[in-house]
Order: C-alpha cells, then structure tokens, then sequence
C-alpha cells in the first residue's frame, strides 16, 4: 500500500491530470495480472475478480469524464466529485433470474452464453472496422517495425483477420438462436448516410443457408416506432398526401388527431410551426438607408465566401471556441509587445502555458516545443527584415466610415486591427498579420486575400493616421519554416484600379449582410462550415 501511494503522490507532485494519478496506483498495485487470472478461472473467485475488474474500470470512465468536462480538474476535486456520486449499493445477494435484455459489446459478451443472441450493426466500414489502430502516435506501425514487418505487407488484412475472430467469438455466445441484422440503405436521404451491410453479413447468410440465399437475409420494412414524432409524421402524411392518394375521411380523422396532439402541446403537430405553410416573418433588410453597415476583415472574408454562413455564425451557429484559437490567441498577444526580447517572450509562454487546460502531458510539451519554435521564428523574421522594414506600430485600430455608399445611400463602416504596421523604404505602409496555422494560403490566394486588401483600402482612405500609401501587405507563418525562415505571402500594392475594385467588393459584401436574402455558394471553407449537414448548396444533405 506504501508503494501504491507513493507512485500516485509521485504522480501528482509533476502536475498531472487525476486520470494519471489514478492509472500510476493502479498499475503499480499489481492487481490486473491477479484479477484477470482470477476471472479467466471461474467460480465465486472469479466472479468477484471479473466484478472488481468491472469497477475499476467504471472508475476510470468516471475520472476521464470529470477531466474532461472540468476545467482545472484536481485530485481533491475528483475525490469530491465521486463521493458525491449517488451510486447504487452493491449487493451480495445472487442477481434475481428475472426475464431481461443484455446490451453489451463483443468484447464484453466474451465468457457469457444466452439462449438468443442479436449482432446488430453488421454494417460496411463498421463491422468489419479496418481503420488502422493506433491513434496519433501510431503504435501500431512501429510494433510492426519492431517485429521486422515490411512497408509492402497489407495493413488491412490482420485487421480484417481479427475482425473475423472478434465476429466468431461473438457468434459463439449464443446457445439456441443467433440473428444478424444490417441496414441496406444505399440511396441515403432523410438526412441519414448511406448505410449498406458489410461482407460478414453475407458470409454468414450464405452458411445459414448451406450456399443458397435465405429468406432470413431478405429485406424487411422496419416496424412503425410509437413515438410522438413518429404518430405525428404519419399524421401530417396523411394530411398533406396530393389529391387523390387518400380519401377525405382519412384526411379529415388525420386533422382531428393532428388537433387533439396540438392542443396538448406535442410538438411539431400545429400546423401554424410547419415549414412552407406559414409566410415569412419579414422581407425587410437587416439594415435601412439610414443605418451604417460595419465590416470587419473576417466578416468581409466569410462575405465574399459564403453569405449564408456569416449569417448564421453571426446569429449564434458558429462552432464552440477551441483550445486551439484560444493558444493563438495566447501567441499573438505575445508578439504583439514592440521590441520583446526572445528571452523575454519565451518566459512569457512558460508563464502562461501551465494555466492552459491541455487534456494529456505529452500533448501540452508538443504544442509548446512547437509554440516555442515559432516565436523564436517569428523573432528571427523581425531582425531578418528590419533591413527593409521598419516598425509602426503594433495591434493598431482601424476605423472609418468608407468614402462609398451603398445602393440605398447607406454609409460603410471598416473596423478591425493590424496585427503590425510596417513602413517600407520608400515611406509606405505595409500591413502584416501573422498566422498561427500550420498551412499557408497559395500565392495566388494571398493576392486575393480578402483582410489584407481591407486593410490597404482602409490606408488608402485615410482611416490610419501614420499614413495614406499603401505599401502592399504580407502574411507571415512563424509555424512554417522555408529555407530562409517563416514562410511569407505577398499581396501587392493597390493601385487605383485595384482599388476601385475592392471598393466594389465591399459594397457587395455590405449589401449582402443587409439582406434580406443570404446566398449559400460552395468554397474551399465548406468542410469546416458548421452548418454544412444542412446547407441548401449542397444537394447530398437535408436543405435548410
């Protein structure tokens, strides 16, 4: 017991999160070894064995979900947080032999028998699951290199060889009767992804039937679900069903039901909350005449993207903060200081690295060794351009009404901040905005870069008092290093044309945000769009 504790205190003295804590105890009491032997015997002995194994491991579900769902989780806390669990006594007394059902995995069925047995889910790309193991460190890949596994030999098929043991062993727990059941759904729709059954399926009705194909293996309508939702669906079905497909007495008894679920509040059954019934609320803009228009970069950005999408992140549908905006953020705020020695920055992210709620140590030591390097890349980047550059000013707000107007006589306002303002050696501004991402936009991209040219437009207009020449713009990429050092993308001076041009881009941005129509377009942002699933430009999902 002394040992035990003293590798958990040992765990907990290095800053590690409650779930490290408790795996160093574990592993150092020696009991899995003794336990699994236990079960594997059987009798009273292995009962109780497979019974405390069954707890430890809900034990260490429960940490992983404190950690995860708390901020600056603590041993103290999680010690609080499982004591105050309401959990059911344990009982000695033998489990009364009561008719029940038995959900479990494969993996758990192992050593138990029922008369019937269900394998549900025998779906492609599911069961068998041949997606290499692993994770991120690849553990996988280098046991193979240990066990002198060529780069020829096929990942896939001891996959599919466990897979098939995994299916065997799970077929073997059943005494009397087994049913395999898959979903055969090539076509999708309703919101539902294509789901077709695996080859196991097939296999196994092939050997049910002795070769043949069995009438068990034959498609089958799913039965009607009693539901709220279900009964009103089949309801409106009824109601809505064209002319001549159903009778008007069916119609009228589906209306008189549809009205009893409604006046008892079910939902989805007042006709008044049906989509394409009811008109539309308002066809009024978002903005009058009278009203100023503000943009801002990544609104002018996302405007020129996709309409729909800056609607509806603006309205409450953009994706919960990250942890990794939030060290961005944490970086930028960093080099924002003018004249910050790498010394001093570097102790600066040591300071605020350890509050930052990393889920796993080894992953926190990466992004920082990874965080580190780019500020010692950003820092040498500073020094290498002085020669051409010299510093203006840094985090510098813009903010101006634009000379054009809207259509309606509307004014357009530019607000946002330069992460750094440059002075070139020929007088002119030159905006730079350093990036935290891995990936940098294409040369041709960056010449169309929606933020920068705002920016240059907003020193063409007179909108930064250091200056009214724009000097082109750079993006600078600390987190990628070329040869010469932080990656670099250039957008060229705006010249008069240019100009005018972005002028008229900002004036459809503005109109756009204004309404009262917001258009959904495919880019290159649509896999990360939070509401791609349900977006009308494309077909493949449920529309809007």
């Amino acid at each position: 017991m002394r040992a035990v504790l003293a590798a958990a205190a040992r765990c907990h003295r290095q800053g590690q999160d409650p779930r490290y804590t408790l795996w160093a105890a574990w592993h150092r009491s020696g009991l899995q070894s003794r336990w699994l032997t236990a079960s594997e015997r059987g009798g009273p002995a292995g009962v109780q064995a497979a019974r405390d194994l069954e707890l430890v491991t809900t034990l260490f579900d429960i940490t992983d979900q404190y950690v995860s769902r708390t901020s600056g989780a603590s041993l103290r806390g999680l010690i609080e947080y499982v004591t105050a669990l309401q959990l059911p006594p344990v009982s000695a007394e033998p489990v009364s032999q009561t008719q029940q059902v038995t959900v479990l995995s494969a993996h758990a069925a192992l050593g138990h028998e029922w008369d019937l047995v269900v394998i549900a889910g025998l779906q492609e790309g599911l069961w068998p699951n041949t997606i290499p193991r692993g994770g991120v460190l690849a553990t996988q890949r280098l046991l193979d290199e240990l066990d002198g596994v060529t780069q020829s030999a096929s990942a896939r098929a001891p996959l599919l060889a466990e897979e098939r043991r995994l299916l065997v062993a799970a077929m073997g727990r059943a005494r009397r009767r087994l049913l395999v059941t898959a979903v055969d759904n090539d076509a999708g729709g309703g919101g539902q992804e294509p789901a077709l059954p695996s080859a196991f399926f097939f296999e196994i009705a092939r050997l049910a039937d002795g070769g043949g194909e069995p009438a068990a293996a034959q498609a089958e309508s799913a039965p009607r679900v009693l539901s709220a939702a279900a009964v009103v669906g089949r309801l409106r079905a009824v109601v809505c069903a064209p002319d001549g497909t159903v009778d008007d007495a069916a119609r009228a008894c589906a209306a008189t039901q549809l009205a009893r679920l409604a006046m008892a509040g079910v939902a989805g059954a007042d006709p008044d909350g049906w989509h394409g019934l009811i008109p539309v609320s308002t066809s009024e803009p978002l903005y009058g005449s009278g009203d100023v228009v503000t943009l801002t970069p990544s609104s002018l950005q996302t405007l020129s993207e996709c309409p729909l999408r800056w609607l509806t992140e603006r309205h409450g549908g953009a994706k919960p903060r990250e942890l990794r905006s939030a060290v961005g953020s944490v970086l930028h705020a960093l080099i924002a200081g003018p004249g910050r020695s790498e010394a001093h920055l570097l102790a600066e992210l040591d300071r605020v690295w350890r509050r930052l709620p990393f889920d796993a140590s080894w992953y926190s030591s990466n992004e920082l060794a990874r965080h580190r390097a780019m500020i010692q890349s950003f820092v040498e980047w500073r020094a290498r351009t002085r020669g051409e550059l010299t510093e203006v000013g840094v985090e510098i707000e813009v903010d101006g009404v634009l000379q054009t107007r809207r259509d309606d006589g509307g004014k357009i306002r530019l607000r946002g901040r330069v992460d750094r303002l440059e002075r070139d050696g020929a007088g002119r501004l030159v905006i730079v905005d350093v990036k935290t991402g891995k990936t940098p936009v294409s040369k041709d991209d960056a010449q169309q870069h929606a933020q920068l040219a705002m920016y240059q437009l907003a020193v063409a207009e007179g909108m930064v008092p250091a200056g009214d020449e724009p000097g082109g713009a750079r993006l600078v990429y600390p987190g990628k290093c070329a040869t010469t050092g932080a990656t670099e993308r250039q957008q060229d001076p705006l010249t008069p044309a240019t100009r005018d041009q972005w002028r008229g881009l900002v004036r459809q941005a503005a109109e756009a945000m204004a309404g009262p129509q917001f258009i959904a377009r495919r880019n290159d942002s649509c896999s990360n769009c939070p509401i791609r699933p349900f977006c009308p430009a494309h077909t493949d999902r449920s529309s809007l």
